[in-house]
């Protein structure tokens, strides 16, 4: 992979008239390329740029540095995020989960405008399909032929003190016990009870 998107610049800089990436400089495309070619140049110039100030296990995380910025927050107050994981997408599942992905860029974003690690509280609470996520490794490759590229991501999240939480009704009803699921996982009687929870603590739903 790193060789791939290492070839990928040096065709990027054979064919871009900017000689630098700057967050204010995004490099103009010759026209000469198709929409696509152009579209993969551009991603390809932004991930170059991005940074990952926390959570690293996920490429689509990254957080794109921005000049001159005017409206910022204050890394005194306690920031306390909730995300909900309601479903899955059959086709991607042996790909790293989309909403996880979104967790990590969260917390990125967040350190990114300083406010520091001790001040972001993240609950995730994980529901109905999405519960197949957590999966231990034997359990989703029995289920979907392949290993499951979710769990270097969920267990850094964990170890950053991301807590997850999953809904017993959906257990019960798609027939995931606990034990087949990875360590650390908190189950809840129900989604709704735990979301009713946070909420009333204060937490703003992502």
């Amino acid at each position: 992979m790193k060789k791939k998107f290492l070839s990928f610049l040096v065709f990027l800089f054979s064919i871009i008239s900017a000689n630098t990436l700057k967050a204010n400089s995004i490099p103009v495309i010759k026209d000469t390329l198709t929409e696509e070619q152009k579209d993969s140049i551009h991603e390809a110039a932004l991930e170059a740029i991005m940074s990952y100030p926390y959570i690293k296990s996920s490429k689509e995380s990254g957080v794109l540095p921005v000049p001159d910025i005017e409206e910022k927050q204050d890394p005194n107050m306690q920031y306390k995020l909730l995300f909900f994981m309601p479903s899955v997408d059959k086709n991607k599942m042996k790909k790293l989960n989309d909403g996880l992905s979104e967790v990590a860029r969260t917390l990125n974003l967040h350190v990114a405008a300083g406010i520091p690690i001790a001040n972001i509280h993240a609950v995730v609470i994980v529901f109905r399909q999405g519960l197949n996520i957590l999966l231990k490794d034997e359990k989703y490759l029995e289920k979907y032929k392949s290993s499951n590229p979710n769990i270097a991501l969920i267990e850094e999240l964990q170890k950053a003190g991301v807590k997850f939480i999953t809904c017993g009704q959906s257990m019960m009803r798609i027939g995931i016990k606990k034990e087949d699921m990875i360590a650390n996982v908190k189950v809840s009687l129900a989604a709704r009870t735990a979301m009713s929870y946070y909420e009333t603590l204060g937490y703003v739903t992502q």
